[in-house]
């Protein structure tokens, strides 16, 4: 990933984590504080005990700051291809289901290994009988078969 987009990412945290934004809020208080007061007390602000509170708050704060930003935020939901699979299955299964529930009440025969098994396990059956085309003479009037 560019450093750019590395970057926008702790910017976009910045801006709309509330907690980064108030630890941020209290360094900069803290911060402010302990200039002010080394300003005004010069030698004297090495052994100033308010002074060390408010600089170990900020610190502190900007630790947590850090802390929040390093915490990688929650990954996004895996995507459900399992469930999808099973939906096309059950979809797929149920067309051809009601394909052969259409097929037999339409009266189509079975053509399944088993229905063709038994049909010939009875016997051999006899050919279709074809009905036989009228005779005709040569010149005469047609006439149908005895």
């Amino acid at each position: 990933m560019p450093d750019t987009q590395r970057a926008m990412v702790y910017v976009r945290q910045v801006l709309e984590d509330e907690y980064v934004q108030e630890q941020l809020r209290n360094a900069a208080t803290g911060l402010r504080d302990v200039y002010e007061r080394t300003r005004r007390q010069r030698a004297q602000a090495t052994e100033d005990k308010r002074l060390y509170a408010n600089l170990r708050q900020a610190a502190t704060s900007i630790r947590n700051v850090a802390t929040a930003l390093q915490k990688k935020p929650p990954p996004e939901p895996k995507r459900r291809r399992t469930a999808k699979i099973a939906v096309l299955t059950v979809a797929i299964g149920g067309t051809a289901w009601l394909a052969m529930k259409m097929q037999k009440a339409a009266g189509e025969p079975d053509r399944s290994p088993a229905a063709t098994e038994t049909s010939t396990a009875t016997g051999p059956t006899a050919p279709p009988t074809v009905a036989a085309e009228p005779a005709t003479t040569p010149g005469g009037p047609a006439t149908a078969p005895a």
